[in-house]
């Protein structure tokens, strides 16, 4: 009887408890989202190139917005942005071009561009950016025969409504009145600067900083600054790891054309001095006698971002990788990061884009 009489009180107990542990709970979250509302206007400081690790960590395609060459554009777009109905979308390996309805264009390149499973805030603001890059797109490609490209190395990737019944399998159906409700929620809303489009870069993560265009593009834009962007520590591509041989590594850094390198007898000397961003994204590296830019490298080696670091073991050159993609713009794993603090998508677009207007 005593040992009922214990249980009962105990269960009252644990009950009556229950509201308190919300109200920390939620007490904790205000906390979080104060800190990191903070530290979002700090800069990160300079790091040094430091010691690697071994072997490619896989993962799942996503094009992070890995737009080379679009960034490089400049802005000469008209004032008013031309709201479309339908969409040139030129499928680059086939050659051709498919029309498809705005708000279906966008849908498709979410289901590619970002997890169907992140929190709804989070695919409101990929929503926005998605509308926000075709807008921008389609004013720097005015007198083509297409609006944009499928092609993730300049704009972005794209599936049709009948392949994405392949991708998702059984949960088309779920997945797609997911992303069309979405979709619809943000219908016309996109993001400008001075009365034009922004191009709304994107990426899926970083090293705890975004990169400003500048530093990855050599293109100013006061929309696209080095931002923090704290969650992305919590990704799964936070860090990878990837191994060359000094002959693989040969191979690869002389597929980069008018570049005159000179190896020295040892691989140990190949690897020179380092220079990296605030954001810590590496800005020059020496190798065999030639400077070359990050990104350079890292579109030489097929590495996951500019944010490396590598070291020669006496055998091998391993990099060690933080984050995946360009790392300009919105961070897809921030964005999931700041919505599952109680940000809305408003909010995630302002931090990322400082300076550029939410329009309709």
């Amino acid at each position: 009887m005593r040992n009922f009489l214990s249980l009962v009180l105990a269960f009252f107990i644990i009950m009556a408890s229950v509201p308190v542990i919300s109200l920390f709970y939620k007490d904790e979250m205000i906390r979080k989202r104060d800190q990191y509302a903070a530290a979002a206007g700090t800069q990160a400081q300079s790091s040094t190139v430091q010691a690697a690790g071994t072997a490619v960590q896989s993962g799942k395609e996503q094009s992070d917005s890995r737009r080379q060459t679009s960034a490089a554009a400049k802005e000469t777009a008209s004032p008013a942005a031309a709201k479309a109905d339908k969409v040139r979308v030129l499928l680059h390996k086939d050659n051709r071009v498919v029309t498809v309805k705005t708000a279906s264009y966008i849908l498709c390149v979410m289901a590619k561009e970002i997890d169907i499973d992140s929190p709804e805030e989070a695919l409101k603001a990929q929503a926005v950016c998605i509308y926000t890059f075709l807008l921008h797109s389609m004013q720097q490609a005015q007198s083509a025969n297409y609006d944009i490209t499928d092609d993730p190395a300049h704009h972005q990737s794209f599936l049709s409504e009948k392949a994405l019944k392949t991708f998702w399998g059984e949960a088309y159906e779920k997945n797609y009145r997911k992303l069309q409700k979405i979709v619809d929620s943000v219908s016309g809303e996109y993001l400008s600067c001075e009365g034009k489009p922004i191009l709304a870069a994107y990426h899926s993560s970083n090293a705890g900083m975004t990169e400003s265009a500048a530093n990855y593009w050599g293109e100013d834009y006061p929309y696209l600054q080095a931002k923090e962007s704290i969650g992305d520590s919590l990704s799964r591509y936070y860090k990878t790891k990837v191994s060359f041989t000094p002959a693989k590594l040969k191979k690869a850094l002389l597929t980069l054309k008018k570049k005159d390198f000179s190896f020295p007898k040892s691989p140990s000397d190949w690897i020179g001095a380092c220079r990296t961003t605030p954001s810590q994204t590496v800005e020059t590296v020496d190798i065999a006698g030639v400077s070359l830019s990050g990104r350079e490298l890292r579109e030489a080696l097929g590495l996951k971002s500019s944010f490396f670091t590598v070291e020669y073991n006496g055998k091998q050159f391993l990099f060690t990788v933080s984050g995946y993609g360009h790392g300009v713009g919105m961070s897809q794993e921030g964005a999931k990061y700041m919505a599952s603090l109680g940000f809305t998508y408003q909010e995630i677009l302002k931090h990322y884009y400082e300076g550029a207007v939410l329009d309709k």
